[in-house]
């Protein structure tokens, strides 16, 4: 399940789309395998046990193939979305839950990675709010760091929309962003696609400065 697109507003801008990190699908994925793989290499070279073990060895089999689609089905329907107003959590087929918390109301934002979470890419983004609702938190963020950036920066550009300021958006900021990105890209973090998403969201909405210091990079 994909992010709809009717939930965007007219005059706003989706940033970032992506779906939990893929090491969410790796325990179900393996076990099924193991459990599937295990129960035809039983099945074949013992041609001679008895019916009730092979009910067992199937009803084995169909659980652990069941638990890997329900996860596989939990993390298609799973998104974070970044657009120029809000950041955008939803989750869930049958019972669907959600949460938006507005730009302008973002008043941190912070991850945290374990050395595993850095090898792999992945890690936990904590939002901080106004209100009542204070601190979101949002696990197996794929790339915590970069979305972070896209979030800070988006937050000072509508602050600067807001107070209907005309300064331009800072060089170094916008430079450091790419820079990030790009390596990020060369050590193979983030894939071709990605680096084309993220960048092209990041230079959204940027002056002409912000358009020439991108193609520098």
């Amino acid at each position: 399940m994909t992010f709809s697109r009717r939930a965007i507003h007219e005059d706003e801008e989706v940033l970032l789309e992506a779906r939990p990190h893929w090491s969410l699908l790796v325990g179900p994925s393996l076990v099924a395998t193991v459990v599937l793989a295990g129960s035809v290499a039983i099945y074949v070279t013992w041609s001679a046990a008895p019916r009730w073990f092979d009910w067992v060895l199937l009803g084995v089999t169909v659980v652990a193939v069941c638990r890997f689609l329900a996860r596989l089905v939990k993390w298609r329907s799973t998104d974070l979305v970044v657009t120029t107003m809000r950041v955008i959590y939803r989750r869930g087929v049958v019972c669907r839950s959600g949460r938006e918390i507005l730009i302008s109301s973002i008043q941190d934002v912070s991850y945290v990675q374990t050395l595993l979470e850095r090898m792999i890419g992945k890690g936990e983004l904590s939002v901080q709010s106004a209100g009542g609702r204070g601190e979101a938190p949002f696990e197996n963020v794929r790339h915590p760091a970069v979305v972070l950036g896209l979030i800070n920066r988006t937050i000072e550009e509508s602050r600067r929309h807001d107070s209907g300021g005309d300064a331009e958006v800072g060089p170094v900021a916008v430079a450091d962003e790419l820079e990030r990105l790009s390596t990020l890209h060369r050590r193979g973090v983030i894939t071709d696609a990605e680096y084309v998403r993220l960048k092209e969201g990041l230079v959204a909405g940027s002056d002409d400065d912000a358009a020439e210091l991108d193609a520098d990079v």
